[in-house]
Formats: C-alpha cells, structure tokens, sequence
C-alpha cells in the first residue's frame, strides 16, 4: 500500500486507495463521534477497508485464472488444429484415386484453407466428422479410418470444452472488475464527504486528517515550478 501525498481522490492508485481505506476502517470509530458521523456513513467507514481489499483479491484472483484459461485454450487449439491438418492432407491424398467431385470435396472442407479462428475450426472439424459419419452409413468407401475420425473427434472436443471454460473465466474476471471499480466510484464519494465534514470540524490542517487516510494541506505533494531564466 502506498500512503497518499495529496486529498486528490479520484486520481487514487488502487495502492493508495488501499491505504486510506484501511486508516479509515482502523480509525473512524475514534473519531466519528466528534465529527457528528453515525449511521450508513459509519458503517461504512467500518467495513470500507474489507470490502474493497476483497474486490481486490477477487479480481486478481479472476486475471490470474483467466489468464491460465487462455493458455489451456491455444494449448489444445494448437493440438485439434494439427491434427485437423494433417487428418485433411491424408484424405486428400486418398480420395485423388477416387476423383471426387466439388461437392464432396466441399462437404469434407478440404477445398479451403484450415482455419485459425477458433469457432471456425470448431465447425469445420463438426462438418468433417459428420460428412465421414454420413458416408459410412451410406457404405461409400470414400473415408478415413474410424480411428483417425475418433481422434479429431476428441481433440475437437477438449478444443471446444476449454474454450467454453475459458469465456466464463473471462466473465468472471470481467465481473470481478467491474465491482471493483464500482467501489473505488462510490469509496471515492464517501472519502471526499468525510474529507469536507472533517475540514469543517478540525480544520484542513490538523494531524488527525492522517488517522483517516487523508492529508493535512501543509503535507500535501505539489510539484516544484520550473525556474525562469
């Protein structure tokens, strides 16, 4: 935590932020009843400290399994996309004794580029596997080895899994911030209110502004001016 230089509120890191909020947690109940503070302002004077370090945490906590996510994601990506690939170039190879027609070629998707796009190969690899499942059943010799077709099948799926896990996290993530950002906006207004009730009563230079997270104008940071000349 970061103490604060100046009573520029809004400017807070979330270091600083922190700091105040736990002097003013550790502190507001000696001091609330000279200041005339009681009620919803009290408490959350009390509590403003856990709340917001809790935020804190959780939003770490969120990046951090997000982040992991995203790397699971482009780990099995990688795997279904080679062996998508390499699935494609053997069939290909095959079905030149056969001469197959457009249609077919398209039905497989083996007429276009193997995509990089995530959903993309998701769907492509559901097409190929579901075009091979048809002309089984239709006794067309025209295909992989079931083995190979299991294969895709799976590393697709684990593909699919892992990126339907990784978009929770991020939303989790996402969610975590967004508190936490809402409450540094409403900390900032009870802070700033604390700030003009405390000046009225004790003045904008006392001491005990610091028992509060806050600065007496005398100690407060201003950059030097720059010399002239």
């Amino acid at each position: 935590m970061a103490e604060p230089h100046n009573n520029n509120l809004a400017m807070d890191t979330f270091e600083t932020r922190l700091y105040r909020l736990l002097r003013m947690q550790n502190n507001i109940g000696t001091h609330a009843a000279a200041l005339g503070i009681a009620g919803p302002i009290l408490t959350w004077g009390q509590t403003c400290h856990t709340r917001y370090s809790g935020a804190v945490t959780e939003a770490g906590v969120g990046s951090g399994e997000a982040k992991d996510a995203t790397i699971m994601v482009h780990r099995k990506f990688a795997v279904a996309l080679d062996y998508f690939q390499q699935a494609k170039d053997i069939l290909a190879a095959m079905l030149e004794q056969f001469k197959p027609d457009e249609f077919l070629l398209a039905s497989y998707g083996i007429d276009k580029r193997t995509p990089q796009i995530y959903p993309v190969l998701i769907e492509a690899i559901g097409g190929f596997v579901a075009t091979h499942n048809r002309l089984v059943a239709e006794g067309d010799e025209r295909v992989l080895d079931q083995s190979i077709i299991d294969k895709m099948a799976f590393f697709g799926n684990e593909f699919e899994v892992e990126l339907a896990a990784a978009g929770v996290e991020k939303r989790e993530k996402d969610d975590a911030y967004r508190l936490q950002h809402t409450y540094f906006a409403g900390d900032t207004i009870m802070l700033r209110l604390i700030f003009k009730i405390a000046c009225m009563v004790w003045g904008d230079d006392d001491p005990k502004l610091k028992d509060l997270g806050l600065v007496p104008a005398t100690e407060i940071w201003t950059k030097k001016k720059k010399v002239e000349g």
